[in-house]
């Protein structure tokens, strides 16, 4: 009788345990997903901004800045591509936006069939961009929603 009371305080344990590590696991997942994310965005963004031919920044009603870009990085196998990046206010996400013919922002509707866009990074509040008096680099700043972080990367052109 003893052992089985002994028994069942240690399979109790160890259950509580277990669902302690699964709750560790799916935080540790969500936290990876998002580096993953932020790795992503910061990669396919310096190679716009490397392999770019014209690079503008231009600062917006919001106080945020559309990065502006004639780039040779594609995500849609086109050869030379226009491209801006530029915060949503509505969805609070950064969104890279591609055409191979030149755009402004909003998008008219004779155009928007000729513009790809994807959403990079979600839950950000801020974005801007600075670029340095030589414009040999450009510093990226972007603060999310939560006010829990904010990252920057300087990118050498």
């Amino acid at each position: 009788m003893i052992s089985i009371v002994l028994m069942g305080i240690i399979i109790s344990y160890l259950y509580g345990t277990l669902g302690g590590l699964k709750h560790s696991n799916n935080l540790l997942q969500k936290r990876d997903d998002k580096l993953s994310k932020n790795e992503i965005f910061l990669n396919l963004l310096s190679r716009d901004l490397i392999e770019s031919k014209n690079t503008s920044i231009r600062r917006t009603k919001s106080l945020n800045e559309v990065l502006e870009l004639h780039t040779k990085n594609s995500l849609y196998n086109s050869h030379f591509v226009y491209v801006k990046w530029f915060l949503h206010l509505e969805e609070n996400s950064i969104i890279r936006a591609e055409s191979t013919q030149n755009f402004t922002l909003p998008v008219s509707v004779e155009k928007v069939h000729f513009v790809k866009f994807d959403v990079f990074v979600e839950n950000i509040e801020e974005f801007h961009i600075y670029s340095s008096k030589d414009k040999n680099s450009v510093l990226i700043s972007t603060k999310d929603i939560n006010n829990s972080k904010i990252f920057a990367i300087e990118l050498m052109q």
